[in-house]
C-alpha cells in the first residue's frame, strides 16, 4: 500500500496545477497559469518561486537532464531558468507559435533537442541551447512523443493512429506503426529502450520492440482511451489510466500470458519504413 509523504503548499492564484516536473537533481518544480514554484523533493521546502515575464498563461515544464536548466512555456512562447540561482537566462528572441493548452513538451536525455506539440498539429524541435526552432518532424497530426533513452530516437503519436520513428541524427523517419485504430495519445520506452508503448483513444495498449519495431503484444482491459502509459524503473512492469478512472499495472507475467493469447497480433498490425514522393 502507498502513504501521503507530504503534500506541498498551494501557490497564490489559481488552485490547478498544470504540470509538475521532477529533476534528477533532486529538486522538483509545478506550475499554475501564473506562477512556478520549485522545491526540494525530500523536504518540501520552496526554493524559488518564479514568475515569467509573459503575461499568457503558463502551460508546460521541461528540464535538462543535468537539472541546471528549467524551461517554462506559455501561449506566448519559451522561458528559461538557470536552477543555479534561479534567475532568467536570456533567449535570443521570441517564438512565434500557437501553443494550446494541454499541449505536450520534453527534452532530450542529451540535451540537445527541446521537442513541443503545436496548435497546428506539429511535433517541432527547438535547439536547446537559445531554444531556437528547429525542424518539424510530425506535420498537422502530431500528438504524442517520446525519447529513446540513448537520445537517437524519438517516437511521435498521432491523430492518425500511426506511430512514427524518428533518427535524430539523420532527422529521417525510419520506421512508421500501424494497428491502432484511433489517435494516439502516449508513447513511452522502456527503461532499456528495448521495448515502446502506445496507447490512445482505442482504449488498447500496444507493445512493440524497440529495436525492430515488431509488435509484441496488444493489451486490453480499459473500458474506453488509454491516456498515459509508462514503464517502472527496472522496465518489468507497465502502469496505465485511462478515461475509465482505473489505474492499471502489468507485469512481466500478465504481458507473457497476453502475448501467448495473442500469436497473431503481429499479423495485425503493419510495420512500414516511409517512402519518398519519388516512390509513389
Amino acid at each position: 500500500s502507498s502513504v501521503l509523504v507530504r503534500e506541498l503548499p498551494p501557490l497564490p492564484g489559481p488552485p490547478h496545477v498544470n504540470d509538475l516536473v521532477v529533476s534528477p537533481a533532486g529538486w522538483g518544480a509545478m506550475l499554475t497559469n501564473k506562477r512556478v514554484r520549485a522545491f526540494d523533493v525530500a523536504t518540501g521546502a520552496t526554493l524559488a518561486d518564479l514568475t515569467p515575464a509573459a503575461e499568457a498563461n503558463l502551460q508546460a515544464l521541461a528540464v535538462t537532464p543535468d537539472g541546471q536548466r528549467l524551461v517554462t512555456r506559455s501561449e506566448a512562447g519559451f522561458e528559461m531558468w538557470s536552477t543555479k540561482d534561479w534567475t532568467a537566462v536570456e533567449l535570443p528572441g521570441s517564438v512565434d507559435l500557437d501553443f494550446p493548452f494541454g499541449a505536450k513538451m520534453g527534452v532530450d536525455p542529451l540535451g540537445r533537442w527541446l521537442v513541443t506539440t503545436t496548435a497546428a498539429g506539429n511535433v517541432q524541435l527547438f535547439e536547446l541551447d537559445g531554444l531556437r526552432p528547429g525542424p518539424i518532424l510530425f506535420a498537422g497530426e502530431g500528438f504524442s512523443f517520446a525519447f529513446r533513452p540513448d537520445g537517437a530516437q524519438l517516437a511521435v503519436g498521432g491523430l492518425d493512429a500511426t506511430l512514427r520513428i524518428w533518427n535524430l541524427e539523420t532527422m529521417s523517419e525510419v520506421a512508421r506503426l500501424e494497428g491502432h485504430e484511433a489517435a494516439v495519445y502516449t508513447v513511452a520506452y522502456s527503461p532499456d529502450g528495448k521495448r515502446l508503448v502506445s496507447a490512445g483513444e482505442d482504449g488498447l495498449v500496444r507493445i512493440w520492440d524497440g529495436e525492430t519495431y515488431d509488435a509484441i503484444v496488444s493489451l486490453s482491459g480499459h473500458k474506453g482511451y488509454v491516456y498515459c502509459a509508462s514503464f517502472s524503473p527496472d522496465g518489468t512492469e507497465l502502469v496505465t489510466t485511462g478515461g475509465d478512472g482505473t489505474v492499471r499495472l502489468w507485469g512481466e507475467r500478465t504481458l507473457a500470458e497476453r502475448k501467448a493469447a495473442n500469436r497473431d497480433f503481429g499479423e495485425a498490425v503493419r510495420r512500414s519504413r516511409p517512402t519518398s514522393d519519388e516512390d509513389g
